[in-house]
Parts: C-alpha cells; structure tokens; sequence
C-alpha cells in the first residue's frame, strides 16, 4: 500500500538517492582521505571536537582548542 500526502493526497514515494545506503555512500565520499588527516594531526593543526553533544558543550569545546592555541 502506497502512502498519501497529508496536505495534498498524492500518493508518497522515495527517490533512490533518498534511500540509506545512497546517503551513507555519499556521506563517505565526502570524507578526506587518511593521509590527509593524518597530515595535519601530525601538524598539531587538528583538532577532535565531539559533534554529538549539545550546541552549548559543543560551542565551549570549540573555543576551549581555539582560545588553547599558542
């Protein structure tokens, strides 16, 4: 059974560049490659900021490496 639109009544469906494998390969792509990383972690010009947390721990996690620079 095919799902309708609730503010217009059009049946739904999902493109394919909508479906989860198609994001999480596009997601991967997007990633820098490795070496790159690497590169400037060796560099002390990288840094690992928790993403996951809320806005305000993320924000003072930011400004903690910034303000922590030589």
């Amino acid at each position: 059974m095919v799902g309708k639109c609730d503010r217009c009544g059009h049946d739904l469906y999902q493109r394919d560049d909508d479906k989860p494998e198609t994001v999480r390969a596009r997601l991967e792509q997007q990633k820098p490659p490795a070496e790159l990383v690497a590169h400037y972690r060796d560099q002390g010009k990288l840094v690992d900021i928790d993403g996951t947390k809320g806005v305000d721990e993320v924000t003072a996690a930011i400004l903690e490496k910034i303000e922590a620079r030589p």
